[in-house]
């Protein structure tokens, strides 16, 4: 009995010895692997821990409309954000303003960041900077209906806009917002409000026989119109004139109809392919004559800016800047723009410029040269640096031009 007793008590000690053998290595291994920055994604972002803002860049040459593609280029390369965003401002000093997707918002200045509103809201919609990036937009759900804020960066209070705005835009040039009222009868109601001025009230533009319509204000005479997106129903994209209170047409039921605007009144257009697959991206030209580009990406994955070699009084929209997902075959089976607007489809980038004047086409950036996964959407232009939200993080890294 004594030798069974003590077999048992070996078997016990070494069952013991076993499980205390596999939690140190899953502990250890566990602590190995966080410290090498390791997120689980395919093609995740090293820790980053000071801002960067890069400072050059080095480029080549094609054609933009006809191009079968370009060499391999490297440029400076940088972050901005730590924190996930959902929209950002850069004013001329490089202190970047953002607001985070709990609604908090921060201005980060020399790698110092200050918290403007601690103020956190939930179940947010869209979110965006006016013109000048002194105020911001939240809009967010609140049980059955919406309710829009403006947050002033100056006094850092919130004020509240009317309830059941649908896609407020700031205007591109005040304080005005724009934005939907549904009727519940077929049609919508567009009317604009003051948003710089305390207890402003709402003044009516037109009312719409249209339902379910997001816009875009591009300059003060023009609000553009569209149906929302997607690879599976046609939609159409309006231009309504606010002088002459005119509304003409840009597409008319196409599959994937989406567009991005300048204030010169050029335009991305996109359209989903046949079988609801992959799609085009053309440029629009102000005078309505468009141009195919050479490569195939969204327009929320483009933005306009000036010739970064040009001093001065500069054209604004002179050059489209891109990024171009490096997998054309993925993108021309995928269904766009539902699979990518919902998160089910991600792009690793490459990033171009085009001289709208010319077509030149010029490879700016890879995500290869970084060893990590760049999708670009949000881009914007300031002080002669492309910004952009990595949807891999939903933070904002930043690409000389």
């Amino acid at each position: 009995m004594k030798s069974k007793f003590l077999l048992y008590i070996l078997i016990a000690l070494a069952i013991v010895a076993v499980a205390a053998f596999i939690v140190y290595q899953l502990v250890y291994r566990g602590n190995n692997s966080s410290s090498t920055g390791e997120t689980g994604q395919t093609g995740s972002l090293p820790n980053a821990v000071t801002q960067q803002f890069p400072s050059s860049s080095q480029t080549s040459t094609v054609t933009a409309f006809n191009a079968n593609g370009a060499n391999a280029s490297s440029s400076q390369f940088g972050i901005v954000s730590n924190d996930p965003t959902l929209d950002y401002f850069v004013n001329a000093a490089n202190t970047v303003a953002l607001i985070k997707p709990d609604g908090t918002v921060e201005s980060i200045s020399n790698n110092k960041t200050s918290i403007l509103s601690s103020s956190i809201i939930s179940n947010i919609i869209n979110a965006s900077f006016s013109y000048d990036g002194k105020k911001a937009l939240v809009t967010y759900r609140v049980g059955t209906t919406t309710q829009t804020s403006v947050f002033d960066l100056a006094t850092q209070a919130w004020s509240h806009l009317p309830n059941g705005m649908q896609s407020p835009v700031w205007s591109p040039t005040n304080y005005q917002v724009a934005y939907l009222v549904s009727k519940n009868t077929g049609s919508e109601t567009l009317a604009t409000i003051d948003a710089g001025t305390v207890n402003a009230k709402p003044a009516t533009v037109t009312t719409l026989a249209m339902e379910d319509m997001s816009l875009q204000w591009p300059n003060k005479n023009i609000i553009i119109i569209s149906d929302r997106p997607s690879a599976y129903t046609t939609g159409s994209i309006w231009l309504f004139n606010i002088s002459s209170q005119t509304l003409s047409s840009i597409t008319y039921e196409a599959l994937g109809a989406e567009s991005s605007w300048n204030a010169s009144g050029s335009a991305l257009t996109f359209s989903a392919g046949g079988n609801n697959a992959g799609g085009q991206i053309s440029y629009r030209y102000a005078t309505g004559t468009q141009q195919a580009l050479s490569f195939a990406t969204l327009p929320l994955k483009c933005t306009f800016g000036p010739d970064p070699t040009a001093s001065g009084t500069a054209n604004p929209f002179a050059f489209i800047y891109c990024a171009v997902p490096e997998d054309q075959n993925t993108f021309s089976i995928a269904r766009l723009p539902d699979e990518y607007d919902q998160k089910i489809y991600f792009t690793a980038d490459d990033f171009y410029s085009i001289d709208t004047n010319t077509g030149s086409l010029k490879k700016l950036f890879s995500s290869s040269a970084v060893n990590q996964n760049l999708d670009a959407a949000h881009m914007k232009v300031f002080n002669n640096i492309l910004f952009f939200i990595n949807r891999y993080d939903q933070k904002v890294y930043a690409l000389a031009l």
